[in-house]
């Protein structure tokens, strides 16, 4: 991954260093101005000869509406995450749930509103996170920032299958036990194979309107189940205001971390805005799906804690009794997550794609180019399989992301990108957002992702002396 990145001077590569020094002009075809002959050489230029940064077109694919791009958000943000978040509130009481569902929710729309400020007032062209580390900081941030965002897709696929795979025993019950999850995973690859083929988020739109419905339908009926059962399938545990007694320090930022995955998404924020039509557009985007999303989230934690307590299941569905409405959230939940895997999987395709073949798009309409696409997509999602099952543990898989990669992703880089802009371009930075930024750099990166992150590492040492080992049966 990294060699073709590093071989800048090869006919292949897609940017030309020529020089790296931080006071110089940010290339032309980054903010859209007009070059000067007479300047001094900028950071990077861009070659517009060769594929664009995970094989965009900046022209050809801007058809997005600003409620397409509202519906991918909210496709790809929510639904994972949310089933989850009743245990870790059960782990963290109503003040601190409250809080994190607040806290959380307004620094991933402040950071797609700064990524949205970033591209619009200063760099344009720059259509991933790896592009503005590129323009910002030169190529070695740049090189850092693309393996870890690929990094962070290719860690969360995997935790799609295993939530697919999950959901789709739900569907078949006491069926389910005749499959091992290794051979629900392959079910699941080849219920994904056929849409994995959409190579645009524009296309893939289509899918998230449904999928978004979908998700909230299966809430819906699981607070419906809750309700006619009087709390579920389990005995109803105490709830409490505070911490929960006995909880330990690495614990509760273990839970804390589960809020910061569920509201994760930002990593693909500016490839969505590359195809959006108008890109000014995106905040409105941003605010209106996390809007939805917090409201989801916050009746979900509410309503499943409340009637569940310290006995809601990692796995909400797993809540409920056995029966047809079980049988229809897992349906349900089982295409959201589908859909979600999709979105998620179409850049790290395309990335992967303009790699390993550089010299033909992606979208040209040809047979060549869409067997080239299948043999990326079907190579990858055989690789997320396998990781799939080598850590099939839900929820603590879903904590060891939630504090590597979506804390850096949510509070890192979007504040990093909009001080950095703002003092190369010489633009006063209100002081409302430098306190935000310096809270989301300074206690809010470090915080999350070392503490959050060594609770998830302990939490999956624990579970693998008890849970056997790669691709064993009995685990879920």
């Amino acid at each position: 991954m990294t060699a073709p990145l590093l071989a800048t001077a090869s006919q292949s590569s897609l940017y030309m260093l020529v020089a790296d020094d931080p006071s110089r002009s940010t290339p032309s075809e980054w903010t859209g101005s007009t070059p000067d002959p007479g300047a001094a050489p900028d950071r990077l230029t861009l070659d517009t000869t060769r594929d664009e940064p995970l094989a965009y077109s900046h022209t050809s694919q801007k058809r997005a509406h600003w409620y397409q791009t509202s519906a991918l958000l909210v496709g790809e943000v929510m639904g994972t995450g949310v089933l989850s978040l009743p245990y870790a509130a059960a782990g963290l009481g109503w003040v601190l749930s409250a809080a994190a569902l607040i806290v959380f929710a307004f620094a991933s729309t402040y950071a797609g509103v700064l990524l949205a400020r970033v591209k619009n007032d200063f760099y344009p062209r720059g259509d991933s996170y790896a592009d503005m580390a590129y323009a910002i900081s030169g190529t070695r941030f740049g090189l850092y920032t693309r393996c870890a965002i690929i990094t962070g897709w290719a860690m969360l696929l995997p935790y799609f299958l295993i939530a697919t795979a999950d959901s789709l025993k739900i569907v078949f019950l006491a069926d389910a036990e005749a499959l091992c999850t290794w051979h629900w995973t392959l079910v699941v690859a080849a219920l994904l194979l056929p849409l994995l083929q959409l190579t645009t988020l524009t296309s893939i739109s289509y899918l998230a309107w449904p999928s978004s419905a979908a998700i909230l339908f299966a809430i819906v009926l699981v607070i419906v189940g809750f309700g006619s059962s009087g709390g579920g399938a389990q005995a109803r545990g105490t709830t409490s205001v505070g911490l929960p007694a006995g909880s330990g320090f690495l614990e509760t930022y273990g839970h804390l971390a589960s809020f910061v995955f569920a509201y994760q998404g930002q990593s693909m924020f500016l490839e969505m805005q590359a195809e959006m039509r108008d890109a000014r557009m995106f905040p409105k985007a941003c605010r209106v799906a996390y809007g939805l999303i917090s409201v989801v989230y916050s009746l979900t934690t509410g309503v499943a804690y409340g009637m569940q307590g310290s006995t809601v299941a990692s796995f909400l569905p797993d809540s409920l009794g056995d029966g047809l409405l079980k049988r229809l959230v897992g349906v349900c939940l089982g295409f959201h997550i589908l859909v979600a895997y999709v979105v998620t999987a179409q850049p790290l395709t395309a990335y992967i794609y303009s790699k390993a073949f550089p010299y033909t798009p992606k979208d040209a309409p040809t047979l060549a180019v869409r067997v080239r696409w299948l043999l990326v997509s079907s190579a990858y999602l055989t690789f997320a399989v396998l990781v799939a099952n080598a850590i099939p543990f839900f929820s603590d898989l879903q904590e060891l992301i939630g504090a590597m990669t979506g804390a850096p992703i949510i509070f890192g880089w979007p504040a990093f990108f909009y001080l950095s802009a703002c003092r190369q371009r010489g633009r006063a930075v209100a002081s409302v957002d430098l306190v935000l930024c310096g809270l989301s750099l300074f206690v809010c990166l470090p915080v999350f992702t070392l503490l959050g992150t060594a609770s998830a590492i302990q939490t999956i040492a624990d579970d693998v002396g008890h849970l056997g080992g790669p691709f064993q049966c009995g685990r879920a």
